[in-house]
């Protein structure tokens, strides 16, 4: 039994060193091969936002005017990324025919990530320029929204879903 060991054993190393040399003869060769690739990177868009639902209360009046006084909230950031070009960050309520009036504002803009656009107005659905000029950059800003309403329009509530979107200028 121990020479049928041995022998496996002397042939497996033989076997072992001409695999070493088959192997270390390739590579003294010098042989390449070679292999294409092709690395393609979409546009890639995204928005995110801190901060989550608000809940504005117009309860307070201006001591001079006896007219309500607004109140603004900027507890929330909207966070975008782009690698494509000439693009721009809209803003939209679903709310077509508010009652109270409803503004918002980009502010405190990262560098170089954009224009903020004029304050828009909420006074129907549709898509409003927030920030242009969104080209290769990642960046944020915080959304400062603005309510106001006047005696006339008495006592109530509106409710508003924003959407923001990026997209083709």
């Amino acid at each position: 039994m121990k020479t049928q060991i041995l022998y496996i054993a002397k042939k497996t190393a033989k076997t072992l060193v001409a695999v070493l040399a088959m192997a270390s003869g390739l590579y003294a060769q010098g042989s390449s091969t070679q292999q294409s690739l092709i690395l393609r990177v979409m546009e890639l868009n995204k928005l995110g936002l801190i901060g989550g639902s608000l809940k504005l209360t117009i309860d307070k009046l201006y001591a001079d005017q006896f007219a309500p006084a607004p109140v603004v909230n900027a507890n929330t950031t909207l966070l975008w990324t782009s690698n494509g070009e000439n693009k721009k960050i809209t803003v939209a309520s679903n709310n077509n025919n508010p009652r109270y009036a409803l503004r918002v504002a980009p502010q405190e803009m990262s560098p170089g990530a954009g224009v903020a656009a004029p304050e828009v107005s909420f006074s129907d659905n549709k898509n409003h320029d927030f920030i242009v000029g969104v080209n290769r950059s990642a960046g944020k800003c915080v959304i400062q929204f603005t309510a106001a309403a006047d005696v006339a329009k008495g006592i109530g509530s509106d409710t508003h879903v924003i959407t923001f979107t990026i997209t083709s200028s």
